[in-house]
């Protein structure tokens, strides 16, 4: 039974005595690179020094999701592609920023936390959209949390997830343009804000209470796109374009031509009517295969594919969103149970509004929850982790995906003057020009 595989070892066993010399060197050197390149990573990191910025907005905020959506799109420009130097020396990579709303105790605030050498790029794009919008330095209020969570001395339950989808990226799912056509040519007053049923959430929180929503964006390179082709092209029946061969390539390739024409002409042309192809038709084998079989398939595929072609034409991200829910608790470490499970129905029905049954759907990965082995350690060990993963605002933990810009602005917006709610944080005051006549100096 184990003879296999003690005939592998005694292989292996056998190469790493007689090269030793050569396996031992490279070994060491590997291993040292990534020591390296992981301290590298380190000081880059630690030189954003990220500043937290709470933005308000008027209460009669006019601005549609789409000035959200120019913000997202000037934001794409801090991108900055590091050559291989700088990738694998450096250990430079793209920095991303987080969109986080918060409501504590009843209140509602709407942070961008960049680092701090963007913080004036990050600054002028929102005022470039939102022109009354006031922005101020805050502190993180993340660090009001106490590392171990998981500790019965820390005074919170903390629940959290991923948010992750359930198809594969290129699938968008259903943004502000949607809900704009549902009430197409309806009063004003019947717009619909998808950001208004999160806030109603956090503006119904007792004091003590918490719910955190996190999105971490870094712009992507433009060949993020690739696999929504491929996938456009699967739908509509395309077939996928062979790889040419050596031969196929270059002189190759024309004296192959040439001598299949020569050879058609005296074997075939003489005896045989011409058969007229589709342009770009398909193989050898089906010569009058059509490109592809959009106009055979149902009208749902084809609102499928439309959505799907419209997602991958704009820029994107790639994206990371959390959820995270405390519930501080008593002298006797009690708190509302109940209450607090709630928080998640809730938080399940802000996403539930951006699905689609043959688009995209949202599902919770990596959460706080154990059903088996050692559950209780399980459940703290994950706390901790998604606590820590929420507060360093961590793309690369778990599983990225890509949203574009669309799809980011509906995620993450100022309340529009529909959305009536003392708890969030208004510009208290309007801004007005100075009065004519002020002498200057």
């Amino acid at each position: 039974m184990f003879e296999p595989l003690a005939q592998f070892f005694s292989v292996v066993g056998w190469v790493f005595i007689s090269y030793w010399q050569y396996i031992v060197p490279v070994a060491l050197l590997f291993f040292t690179y990534v020591i390296h390149l992981d301290y590298k990573q380190g000081l880059f990191i630690r030189s954003w020094r990220p500043v937290c910025l709470a933005v308000s907005v008027p209460e009669l905020n006019l601005r549609t999701p789409f000035a959200m959506e120019q913000f997202f799109a000037g934001m794409y420009g801090i991108r900055n592609d590091r050559d291989v130097i700088e990738q694998n020396w450096l250990g430079e990579f793209q920095e991303p920023f987080a969109c986080e709303i918060i409501g504590t105790g009843g209140r509602v605030y709407f942070i961008l936390r960049p680092p701090h050498y963007l913080r004036d790029h990050t600054e002028a794009v929102i005022y470039a959209q939102y022109p009354e919008a006031e922005i101020v330095e805050v502190e993180d209020y993340t660090q009001v949390i106490p590392p171990d969570v998981s500790s019965p001395n820390s005074g919170y339950e903390l629940w959290g997830a991923d948010v992750d989808l359930t198809k594969s990226d290129a699938y968008p799912i259903r943004t502000y343009v949607d809900f704009e056509k549902m009430v197409s040519g309806q009063a004003p007053e019947a717009a619909v804000d998808p950001i208004a049923n999160l806030v109603e959430v956090m503006s119904g929180l007792r004091e003590g209470e918490q719910i955190w929503f996190q999105i971490v964006a870094s712009p992507a390179m433009d060949d993020w796109a690739q696999a929504g082709k491929a996938l456009v092209d699967k739908l509509i029946g395309k077939k996928a374009k062979k790889k040419p061969s050596f031969w196929d390539q270059g002189l190759g390739g024309a004296l192959a031509e040439l001598a299949e024409f020569v050879y058609k002409g005296i074997t075939v042309a003489p005896f045989k009517p011409p058969e007229f192809e589709y342009p770009g038709a398909g193989s050898k084998e089906e010569p009058n295969v059509p490109p592809s079989l959009m106009q055979h398939i149902s009208p749902g595929t084809q609102d499928m594919v439309k959505a799907i072609e419209r997602n991958i034409a704009k820029k994107a991200f790639l994206s990371k969103i959390r959820v995270v829910t405390l519930a501080k608790k008593d002298e006797n470490g009690k708190y509302d149970a109940v209450r607090f499970k709630e928080f998640r129905a809730k938080v399940n029905g802000f996403l539930s509004q951006f699905t689609s049954v043959d688009l995209n759907d949202f599902v919770y990965k990596r959460k706080v929850s154990a059903h088996y082995w050692f559950p209780e350690t399980r459940k703290n060990y994950r706390k901790n982790q998604i606590l820590s993963e929420y507060k360093k605002r961590k793309l690369s933990a778990g599983k990225q995906f890509y949203f574009n810009t669309e799809e980011l602005a509906t995620m993450f917006h100022f309340p529009q003057v529909t959305v009536k709610s003392p708890k969030i944080s208004w510009v208290e005051s309007r801004k007005g020009k100075p009065p004519a006549g002020l002498p200057v100096k």
